[in-house]
């Protein structure tokens, strides 16, 4: 599978070489011994200055395809299965990033919606004062462990099934149109309990207490 380089926009002005950038095209296989995560990731930006890391003055533009969270779906659960997590933070509007932690240290993964999942090893710096959505999550997930991270079907979609505080939840990932973050309790049906946003379709709604429907 060939993974097209993404692309940078500056949405804000930033200071002189903050970032090394190259373009480059990486073909791998599910026997590669090379980390598809990391692979991505790496393409997206490598800092200047590793401690001086500002997420909040870079747009990446790299919406990948559905096969291709085939892979992230099965490289993230083999790195992130039996991994605790930390805190969650609301970086920006678009941006999120769960601490999680396990034998091999401590990872950051990031959400753009709806653009992309990663993770990496690099803080990445965040507000203080956290969102009612982000306190409700906390409250809920913290010292929680990922039990499994799967894709449904071949849908840009990724559903990280956790455990915490004796209850068993469902953190889905919406990766399409504009995105959204629910947390569904599993032991009542998947019904929504947190959610970032409310949507509505024909035959589809996200609201809390409705069961989660895939598209």
């Amino acid at each position: 599978m060939l993974l097209s380089p993404p692309v940078i926009i500056l949405s804000s002005p930033v200071p002189p070489l903050p970032v090394s950038f190259f373009s480059c095209s990486i073909s791998f296989s599910t026997s590669s011994r090379v980390s598809l995560m990391s692979v991505v990731f790496t393409a997206i930006f490598i800092p200047s200055h590793p401690n001086n890391l500002n997420i909040t003055n870079l747009t990446y533009s790299m919406q990948l395809a559905d096969l291709e969270y085939f892979y992230i779906a099965k490289e993230m659960n083999g790195r992130f299965k039996g991994s605790r997590i930390g805190k969650i933070y609301q970086v920006t509007k678009k941006v999120f990033k769960m601490q999680v932690s396990n034998e091999d240290g401590k990872f950051t993964i990031l959400i753009q919606l709806p653009d992309y999942i990663t993770y990496t090893r690099r803080d990445v710096p965040s507000p203080e004062s956290p969102s009612n959505f982000i306190m409700a999550l906390r409250k809920r997930l913290t010292n929680g462990v990922i039990e499994s991270i799967e894709q449904p079907g071949f849908e840009r979609i990724l559903i990280f099934n956790i455990s915490a505080h004796g209850h068993a939840y469902t953190l889905v990932i919406e990766l399409f149109s504009n995105g959204n973050i629910l947390l569904c309790d599993a032991g009542r049906g998947n019904a929504i309990d947190v959610l970032y946003r409310k949507e509505s379709w024909r035959d589809r709604e996200l609201k809390r207490g409705e069961r989660y429907i895939l598209p």
